[in-house]
């Protein structure tokens, strides 16, 4: 079916569909469920290349093209995380994140609100970069827990500090005193 026509049927653009066969973006589970019925296929099918009723077993990506970033929640060791679930993400897209390897990087779902962040969001965070320089979003250990938290260098200091935003005001402490356990870098957030 031309792009023209399964955009016509669907009430969007060519373009977006265009964007779909190149792999440039992906359709949202239930686009892919109504296209799959004006295509006449199954949404399986039209996803995976998978039949209806046939068996697949998923594998692990190919190390070649892709990386396994840990999911991790913190308990009460900062240097003891527990690891919750693995997800495999293109390595072109990592690099594109940050300058870090894939073995710094971990997936924390954030627990409370604050530093622009929701509850439930997961974000990447790069264990690599400690230095509040530049300004960003970091997650750190206040001392009872992980926390997000806006933070930046303060510049002229005679010991190497860290302003962190916090509702109601900011604190400076010297880095040497943070345990800085890395710089957000990514985020997947609820639409």
């Amino acid at each position: 079916m031309p792009q023209a026509e399964l955009a016509r049927l669907k009430g969007i653009s060519r373009s977006a569909v265009g964007q779909w066969e190149r792999d440039a973006t992906s359709p949202p589970i239930s686009t892919i469920e109504e296209i799959a019925m004006i295509l006449g296929v199954s949404p399986e099918w039209l996803a995976f290349g998978v039949n209806q009723g046939e068996r697949t077993v998923l594998k692990l990506p190919d190390s070649e093209n892709f990386a396994v970033i840990e999911e991790v929640r913190f308990t009460d060791d900062p240097d003891a995380p527990e690891t919750v679930g693995r997800w495999g993400a293109p390595k072109d897209w990592i690099s594109r994140q940050s300058t870090s390897t894939p073995d710094n990087l971990r997936v924390i779902e954030v627990r409370s609100d604050g530093a622009d962040l929701r509850q439930g969001e997961k974000v990447l965070v790069d264990t690599g970069s400690k230095r509040p320089s530049p300004a960003g979003t970091f997650l750190y250990w206040d001392g009872l827990g992980a926390v997000f938290a806006r933070m930046s260098a303060v510049p002229g200091a005679d010991e190497p500090k860290a302003r962190i935003d916090m509702d109601g005001g900011a604190i400076e402490l010297p880095v040497s005193k943070l345990k800085i356990i890395g710089r957000v870098v990514g985020r997947w957030s609820h639409t």
